[in-house]
């Protein structure tokens, strides 16, 4: 008797379970996560500026814009980079209008006597460029140096 009703179970599941089975699979995938990615930038030459700021066009080109975040931090002599006088500086002003977040480090702001209004406005300023990186790589980005 146990045997048949166990059995009469076992054989209704499978009916019983595949509505919501079938719901499941309807369902649009969950969209992936972002990609996070964040560029150290600590010296003060154009050539490796242009080269951070390709990869972060790269990287949206290979990503999708609206799916990853890239942003750039720069710190010792790279905040001069920064400056609206800059050589670099009609590169920065496209980056910012890609959506590209510019980060500088206020310590080395302050040693290399760059002042907030020679930055673009867009521009991030923390206290240190260095723990910005470290908080961010703890927070799942990925950190490049080109």
């Amino acid at each position: 008797m146990y045997r048949r009703r166990l059995l009469a179970v076992l054989c209704v599941l499978p009916w019983l379970a595949a509505p919501a089975l079938a719901q499941r699979r309807n369902k649009s995938p969950a969209k992936p996560p972002k990609e996070r990615v964040v560029v150290q930038v600590s010296d003060g030459d154009p050539k490796r500026w242009n080269l951070a700021l390709d990869t972060a066009k790269a990287l949206q080109g290979e990503f999708g814009a609206d799916r990853i975040d890239v942003a750039i931090v720069a710190f010792g002599a790279g905040v001069n980079m920064l400056k609206d006088d800059s050589s670099v500086a009609n590169r920065i002003e496209t980056a910012i209008e890609r959506k590209i977040f510019l980060v500088a480090c206020a310590a080395s702001m302050k040693a290399l006597n760059v002042s907030d209004d020679s930055l673009p406005r867009a521009v991030y300023v923390v206290p240190s460029g260095a723990a910005e990186l470290v908080r961010r790589q703890r927070a799942g980005w990925a950190v490049l140096r080109p």
